[in-house]
């Protein structure tokens, strides 16, 4: 089949590239390098059947260019700094909104039927419910990055039912690589690194998130692709447990290898604005396809770190070798 990647030089896309080419697929992937890096699709740039395409998605014109032909569009373009988001109001409505009209509208023009679309567990914003289904509601989003995938997911319902198109909308927990370079597990690395005796923990180390690791994302999507019926079919994609931020800030340090951290806590039941104390979805749903994740939330916090560790090593002595 014939696929197409938005975003897929960044952290989620270009592992889902190295998946699909692997199964033979033909794989292009279309990003503006604005936080994707052409260092994540080293493995596969020599695989038959790959093409990049380097272009902006804010760019109605460039996203017709590229989606004429494709059996089915992987979405994974938003902006990665959910926090810078509340600084800059504009960013959430411009990588994630209009990024998806833009796509939706080249597909409506192009008659292509089928997407894939990363949404965010942060749509709930503070549900009342654990572990959190995707019948639940009203939705309330606490952060402006929440909202834009919220609106993005309506638009996406809409074009469904009025354009004959076939959507997959994924509502996932924090997911952890080695290619990803935002998020909590990055940052303790970064700061351990700095100082290996102290850690600072945004919050009060007590917010709990339920983690998956990329490939157990990866397999759980594909899944659902093959098995959902609906014009719009929304899954939630998380563990089946939680790991508390404290507990996160264990699992980097026991990859470090670093012994008797002392943790201080900025305070408050939020680590930033917008941040949700608890995540935990229910992913029934999605497990009565046929999916259940390999890892748990200790071990993919774990694994994900040791991977972003030797991603880290490499890329100090790729700065040093210049």
């Amino acid at each position: 089949m014939k696929m197409l990647i938005f975003g897929g030089a960044g952290f989620i896309g270009s592992s889902f590239a190295q998946s699909l080419l692997s199964e033979g697929h033909e794989v292009e992937v279309f990003d503006s390098m604005y936080t994707g890096k052409a260092a994540n699709l080293s493995a596969c740039t020599e695989k038959k059947g790959f093409k990049l395409i380097k272009g902006d998605m804010r760019k109605i014109e460039e996203v017709k260019r590229v989606v004429t032909g494709q059996d089915i569009i992987y979405h994974f373009v938003a902006n990665a700094d959910i926090r810078g988001g509340m600084e800059n109001t504009f960013l959430d409505l411009e990588h994630n909104l209009l990024t998806t009209y833009n796509l939706l509208e080249a597909m409506r023009k192009s008659d292509v039927k089928k997407l894939v679309f990363t949404s965010s567990s942060a749509v709930y914003g503070e549900p009342s419910v654990f572990p959190t289904p995707e019948s639940y509601g009203p939705l309330r989003p606490t952060s402006l990055y929440g909202a834009s995938k919220l609106a993005a997911e309506g638009y996406i319902s809409a074009f469904c039912e009025n354009f004959g198109m076939k959507s997959f909308i994924f509502r996932p927990v924090n997911i952890l690589g080695s290619a990803n370079n935002h998020g909590v597990v990055g940052d303790f690395i970064r700061k351990l690194k700095r100082d290996a005796k102290g850690l600072e923990i945004l919050g009060n180390g007590k917010q709990r998130k339920s983690c998956l690791h990329v490939s157990d994302f990866i397999s759980g999507v594909k899944v659902a692709v093959g098995s959902g019926k609906e014009a719009t079919n929304i899954y939630n994609i998380g563990n089946l447990d939680w790991v508390d931020v404290d507990g996160i800030a264990n699992q980097v340090a026991r990859a470090m290898e670093l012994k008797g951290v002392k943790y201080s806590h900025t305070g408050g039941e939020r680590g930033w604005p917008g941040d949700m104390p608890f995540v935990f979805l229910d992913t029934k749903k999605l497990c009565a396809c046929g999916w259940q994740p390999k890892l748990n939330s200790g071990q993919a916090v774990f694994l994900a770190a040791k991977e972003m560790l030797r991603a880290f090593d490499i890329e100090d002595k790729h700065k040093e070798h210049y």
